[in-house]
């Protein structure tokens, strides 16, 4: 739709530690333990396991809703699917299962990926699912949470499924007590600073809406333990460089992962106390802004009920972005017209933030030399105590895409509304595109059908708005080290660490003898985005796939690193004008990684458009519906059925056509290229040229498409899922 919805593309546990601990170390998590047996929280312990006939129930939450694929798995091995709803709330029938549970999601909390897990100790639980309980399984049981243990416990593979177990009996009552009453500890005073009861945060029930339990997880970020780092943190969002407790992971040893808590000074527990209160309010606040946007909008809202809602200085572009950027002015104008008029009003909108950046995200502007001397990440909070706050956010129909945003607080916005007075204030930079994405690729060599994937780390952004900044490159850090050299001589094609440099390559070059894997900054549509628009998987490239068909180089082609690469890493942009001069540099937070090759092909029908139609049936038909006509709108529509499992929303589609040509195996040029909004549609889109993200449906003259295998037309669907672009692209012949 544009570059701004395509950036837009938790109770004192004193209590519980004293009493509750003892209740549930002795009768609930006694069923962890194979003598115990585990009945239904009476304390009884038998030496047979029980048998149950009921269902797991909870929240999944990190502080906002995780919507996904909820598996539970047995002491036996054996699987129980289930899937959570908007709000996080889901239910498993464990029927005929026995009791301990392993509970693990794969699933999208704000336009991000998240994998946690969890454990049940009977049916007929509440049992929440949260990055808590994650990191509390992760001790217990000695192996790495998050991604590390949910992609074991979510796979169908026989070999995973049987680690997932192991990890489940590997963990005992000893270890699952020692782990609650650590990381119990260590919050209490965070949690008695915002007010809350005794909770247990496995089975204390409560909403996913910022309240209860889920306050508490809004004031904290949990990073898991890994492999690779086997350190885990809690810390504290209000305070960035502030942990709350760490946890060095003794990988193998069940239980043997001391969490080293740290003691809160009372400012520290007031400032905490005090992000807590602004996060509601600037809930309250996008609560009303979202009000204005009914799923059945007949009408947009004015420029008065919106304007109370945007802060004056808003902008997004840099301090030189002229027309292409949008200031006060734009934004109200554009969030007040309707799509087919070029606006972003339309049912459905939604501004949802999803919790407090890990920092301030203010752009950094250059001294006029051309050398940066930037240092990202900062250290100052995402909120400044008062008035000025960087949230998280996610803004789209479907409040999938999750970027940063500058809210400042002012006068309240009068009678009529509980909002406190913060307004959403952009984000001050360029816009750009970091978005992972996942491709399926269908061909039909000899009548048979042939699926190809490949997944990709967009880095680009539009040269019209570049030009506008005096942006003549930008050159792109991995602050983790993410972006590799691809070196086809070790085991997974990770080489020397890279800098990616965007640039606009030539017209005139091919996009096969172009720099390998460069960013660039290109025109929206235009087709020399394919090849070196996105990076792949150093791994990926070892393997022998390869991006766009453009072959990887060793010792030159860039790539990123699978196993450095994951949610909220940051890369650091230095954007230069044509002496090289630093205009200004930005951090950006990666919402989420690229889909594992296994994952996608295991849940292709979860994750992909399905059930593919389209109207005219081929280019032939299309050719007999449009006759001499060059204007082409509402004459092509394709059809499609999506899964709910992981919450996948179709996005947009994108269509390709050749003209004619005499001879046999020959096609004309490329004479229509158009890519289509689904303006909210999960079943079908038509192509209407007012109406487009890019490209035309009007031909400069009359003419007829080719037709055939060899005609090189093609067509594409994308959705949104698991903070992904998922794109299945195939054959319009």
């Amino acid at each position: 739709m544009s570059s701004f919805l395509d950036e837009i593309e938790n109770e004192g546990l004193n209590q519980f530690q004293e009493s509750g601990m003892k209740r549930i170390t002795t009768t609930m998590l006694c069923a962890v333990l194979v003598a115990c047996g585990g009945g239904g929280g009476t304390g009884t312990s038998t030496s047979t396991p029980v048998v149950v006939t009921s269902t797991l129930t909870g929240t999944a939450a990190t502080g906002t809703p995780i919507t996904g694929k909820v598996v539970a798995i047995d002491k036996n091995g054996r699987t129980f699917p289930g899937q959570s709803d908007a709000m996080g709330s889901f239910t498993v029938d464990v029927t005929g299962g026995t009791a301990p549970f392993m509970l693990s999601i794969v699933g999208s909390s704000g336009g991000q990926m998240v994998s946690l897990n969890s454990i049940a100790t009977a049916a007929g639980q509440t049992v929440n699912i949260t990055p808590l309980t994650d990191l509390i399984v992760s001790a217990a049981s000695g192996q790495p949470g998050g991604a590390s243990l949910a992609n074991l416990c979510t796979s169908s593979v026989p070999a995973d499924l049987a680690a997932c177990q192991s990890a489940l009996n590997s963990v005992n009552s000893t270890n699952l007590s020692a782990a609650k009453s650590q990381i119990a500890s260590a919050l209490s005073g965070l949690a008695g600073s915002l007010g809350l009861g005794a909770f247990d945060p496995f089975s204390t029930a409560f909403p996913a809406n910022g309240t209860g339990l889920d306050a508490l997880l809004d004031a904290i970020a949990v990073t898991p333990a890994t492999a690779s780092a086997p350190v885990a943190t809690i810390k504290l969002v209000s305070a960035p460089n502030q942990n709350l407790a760490s946890l060095s992971l003794d990988i193998g040893n069940p239980g043997g992962a001391p969490v080293a808590p740290v003691s809160l000074t009372a400012p520290q527990l007031t400032a905490a106390a005090a992000a807590a209160n602004a996060l509601k309010e600037i809930r309250t606040c996008m609560n009303e802004l979202n009000a204005l946007y009914p799923s059945t909008l007949s009408t947009p809202p004015s420029s008065a009920a919106l304007s109370k809602y945007v802060d004056p200085t808003f902008r997004i572009g840099g301090p030189n972005a002229g027309s292409t950027g949008l200031d006060y002015d734009r934004i109200v104008t554009k969030l007040t017209t309707v799509p087919s008029a070029g606006g972003f009003a339309q049912a459905g909108l939604a501004f949802v933030p999803r919790g407090f950046s890990a920092f301030d995200f203010s752009p950094i502007a250059g001294t006029g030399s051309t050398t940066d001397t930037s240092v990202l990440p900062v250290s100052t909070p995402a909120f400044n105590g008062v008035d000025t706050a960087w949230v998280q956010m996610a803004i789209s129909v479907d409040s999938s895409g999750v970027n940063n945003w500058k809210f400042i607080k002012g006068a309240a916005q009068g009678a009529g509304s509980t909002c406190a007075g913060w307004r959403v204030a952009g984000f001050g930079r360029i816009s750009m595109h970091m978005q992972a994405r996942v491709s399926k690729h269908i061909t039909y060599p000899n009548g048979a059908t042939s699926v190809t994937y490949d997944r990709s780390l967009p880095l680009h952004i539009n040269t019209s708005d570049a030009v506008a900044e005096g942006i003549a490159s930008v050159d792109v850090v991995s602050l983790a080290g993410a972006l590799r050299t691809y070196d086809s001589t070790t085991p997974d094609g990770v080489g020397a660490s890279a800098i990616v440099q965007l640039v606009t390559p030539p017209e005139a070059v091919a996009p096969a003898v172009r720099p390998t894997a460069l960013g660039i900054l290109y025109a929206q549509g235009s087709k020399t985005v394919n090849g070196p628009e996105a990076i792949s998987s150093c791994q990926d490239l070892k393997a022998g796939y390869s991006l766009f068909g453009v072959p990887a180089v060793s010792g030159t082609t860039v790539c990123y690193d699978e196993a450095a690469l994951v949610p909220g890493s940051l890369f650091k942009y230095v954007l230069k004008d044509a002496a090289g001069v630093v205009l200004y540099s930005y951090a950006f937070q990666v919402p989420t990684i690229p889909l594992s090759l296994a994952f996608v092909t295991a849940n292709d029908a979860q994750l992909f458009p399905q059930n593919i139609s389209t109207t005219p049936v081929n280019a032939a038909g299309l050719n007999a519906v449009k006759g001499d006509q060059t204007d082409l709108s509402d004459k092509l529509s394709f059809g499609f059925a999506n899964s709910t499992v992981y919450g996948a929303r179709a996005e947009h589609c994108g269509v390709g056509l050749h003209q004619a040509a005499s001879g046999v195996q020959t096609t004309g040029p490329q004479i229509l290229v158009a890519e289509q909004p689904t303006r909210g549609s999960q079943t079908s889109c038509t192509f209407v040229d007012s109406q487009l993200n890019s490209g035309s449906m009007l031909l400069t003259a009359p003419a007829t498409f080719a037709t055939g295998a060899f005609s090189s037309n093609y067509m594409y669907i994308a959705n949104t899922v698991l903070g992904n672009m998922a794109e299945v692209s195939l054959p319009f012949n």
